[in-house]
C-alpha cells in the first residue's frame, strides 16, 4: 500500500479516531487503527468494541491499494510532530513507513 496524505487532514482524522482507542485493554489490537486504501478512497477505522468509527479520508492520492493495522498513538504522534504538508505512507509486510520532505519514520504494525 502506498498513499499520500495531506498532513493536516490526517492529523484531524487521527484526533477523532484516537478519542475512542483505549489506552489499556487486554486486546492489543484495540489500540490500533486499520488503514485500508482502495483505488479511489482511504478508510481509517478504530473501535473499542462498544463504539466504532469508520473515517473516509478525502485529501489523499492512492498510488497502491492495500491495508495495514498500526498502533494509533504512535501514528498520531508521528503525524502531529511532522512539519511536512504532505506525508507518504507506505505499508508492506506489517511495516508502515511514513515519509515527508525532511523526515522518515517506521512504525511496526500488522498486516490487515
Amino acid at each position: 500500500m502506498k498513499v499520500n496524505f495531506n498532513r493536516a487532514a490526517l492529523s484531524e482524522a487521527l484526533g477523532l479516531l484516537t478519542s475512542i482507542v483505549p489506552s489499556r485493554t487486554p486486546k492489543p489490537i484495540l489500540r490500533c487503527v486499520r488503514i485500508a486504501a482502495s483505488e479511489k478512497e482511504v478508510r481509517i477505522c478504530a473501535t473499542d468494541l462498544e463504539v466504532g468509527i469508520n473515517y473516509l479520508a478525502f485529501e489523499v492520492q492512492v498510488e497502491e491499494a492495500g491495508e495495514v493495522v498500526v498502533p494509533a498513538d504512535r501514528l498520531a504522534a508521528v503525524v502531529r510532530e511532522s512539519a511536512d504538508d504532505v506525508l507518504s505512507l507506505q505499508a508492506e509486510e506489517g511495516t508502515c513507513k511514513i515519509r515527508g520532505a525532511d523526515s522518515h519514520f517506521t512504525i511496526y504494525g500488522q498486516q490487515a
